[in-house]
């Protein structure tokens, strides 16, 4: 039976709800003293968490708007080849009988992925942690049901953004970003990011001033795109972005660079001259930040540079929990996450539901397909 509207939006809520209230047990530690700190049950949390939203949202049935495209490429093993890592996992739907248990992989091992980049960035911040999975869940999460190459990618490229700004995992980030790129080939312009996010170790005052020249060039393509008569260089897959897509200019475009806005404005009142590593990391995350509210306006110049936004846009993740951290107080840091959840809920009505973004509000629960 398929759910309508209405119906799916207070499903996707509770579903969701429930994910995020065992999730912050499993990292709450003050629940944890209080009732013993055992690691079985703590694990327990974290796999009812990450289970029901995999079960949930894995095996589902006629949801986004490309899940029969998808269906239908798994089926017949049609993948890219510079792609090969959707073909092992399009391989385990046709050899089980089942196809929607690739979904299903797909979206247990983004989640497992983005809660390893979540601890890295976070360490032992709990109410980080915690409402970086919020934002995830709410902002990013609902895409893995239309674009599921894309936001498979996009969870590898956030493991990859976290390692590099941790300082001590150059070499996950390194895997990290190369499995992303071959997931999904879009991906490959965060390479800029991280190879600035590297070299701003101890240069990080002119991170903002090579990625201003980035957005420039970027500008400048954009522009060169729109204006090109001959698409045909640029390949069947990169065609059909290209002056065959359009989207609008309204209200959304402020909603969704909120985010980024109030993050890069209560970092500039941090004083940025230290030495400090988290200093120079607030320096690169502005940079990042501002490249992404940039790069997304792009996209109403040719609308591929949606896709590339995203590269960037997923950082939104890691800095939310990260903004407050160094603007409150530990009490008032508790308070904050009821906003953080507020804004991600409201956020998450007007994409999905209001603009019907991927068109997901049209819930079916199925086993086997």
């Amino acid at each position: 039976m398929m759910l309508g509207r209405v119906s799916s939006l207070i499903f996707y809520c509770i579903v969701i709800f429930v994910a995020i209230i065992f999730y912050d047990l499993y990292h709450n530690p003050g629940f944890m003293i209080k009732y013993g700190n055992h690691y079985s049950k703590k694990r327990a949390f974290l796999v009812i968490s990450l289970g029901i939203l995999s079960i949930t949202f894995g095996f589902r049935w006629n949801v986004g708007t490309d899940f029969f495209n998808y269906y239908y490429n798994i089926s017949e093993n049609i993948f890219n080849i510079t792609e090969p890592i959707n073909g092992l996992l399009y391989f385990v739907g046709r050899i089980s009988g089942n196809i929607l248990l690739t979904f299903f992989l797909y979206i247990l091992i983004e989640l497992i992925v983005v809660n390893q980049a979540l601890k890295i960035y976070f360490q032992n911040d709990w109410i980080g942690i915690v409402s970086g999975m919020t934002v995830y869940l709410f902002v990013f999460f609902p895409a893995s049901l239309n674009t599921v190459r894309e936001s498979f990618a996009l969870s590898f490229l956030l493991l990859a953004y976290s390692a590099a700004l941790s300082g001590d995992h150059n070499k996950l980030s390194l895997i990290s970003f190369l499995v992303a790129v071959l997931i999904h080939n879009v991906t490959i312009i965060a390479f800029v990011g991280l190879l600035l996010i590297y070299w701003g170790y101890k240069n990080a005052k002119y991170v903002p001033w090579i990625y201003t020249i980035f957005v420039i060039c970027l500008f400048g393509f954009a522009l060169y795109l729109k204006n090109v008569s001959d698409i045909n260089f640029f390949g069947q897959r990169l065609e059909s972005y290209i002056g065959t897509s359009e989207i609008r200019f309204g209200l959304g475009v402020f909603i969704v660079n909120i985010p980024f806005a109030i993050y890069c404005y209560l970092l500039y009142q941090i004083d940025v001259t230290g030495k400090d590593w988290k200093v120079n990391r607030n320096t690169q995350a502005i940079s990042v930040g501002v490249t992404a509210i940039i790069v997304r306006l792009l996209s109403y110049i040719n609308f591929y540079y949606y896709r590339f936004a995203n590269c960037f846009y997923i950082l939104q993740v890691l800095l939310f929990g990260s903004a407050y951290d160094m603007i409150l107080s530990s009490a008032r840091k508790k308070k904050a996450r009821y906003i953080v959840l507020l804004f991600c809920v409201l956020y998450f009505i007007y994409q999905y539901y209001i603009e019907k973004t991927g068109d997901i509000m049209n819930y079916q629960f199925k086993l086997k397909g």
